[in-house]
């Protein structure tokens, strides 16, 4: 290997999922390789680290890696009635609101539930 920056795109997809990883190195002394991917990939991060150290012995290295569902399905709305009567209780009890059939949609999506 001749230079150790570099920058690489790679999409995968079937009828149900589509996978893009991305690898991107600059010069470094050591090997310092992060990687982030969702967790539903955590199972492979060993095997995937053990690939990329047979091959890269130094740089910085860093792997992004996401998943996207290409399935066409119909999209489902649905809501929450017991939580959203809690969340209007909530707000007239401690005076955010006065009347609880009046209360605001963006004012109910501004409470957290931390």
């Amino acid at each position: 290997m001749n230079s150790m920056t570099g920058f690489g795109r790679g999409i995968a997809a079937d009828e149900a999922l589509q996978i893009t990883v991305e690898i991107k190195t600059v010069n470094s002394r050591f090997l310092d390789l992060h990687i982030n991917m969702p967790s539903t990939l955590n199972f492979f991060e060993n095997e995937l680290r053990r690939q990329i150290k047979s091959v890269l012995q130094r740089g910085k290295v860093e792997v992004n890696i996401s998943l996207r569902n290409t399935r066409d399905r119909e999209k489902v709305f649905t809501v929450n009635e017991s939580l959203a009567l809690q969340i209007r209780e909530f707000l007239v009890k401690n005076g955010f609101a006065q009347d609880i059939k009046k209360v605001a949609l963006r004012d109910m999506m501004t409470v957290s539930q931390d």
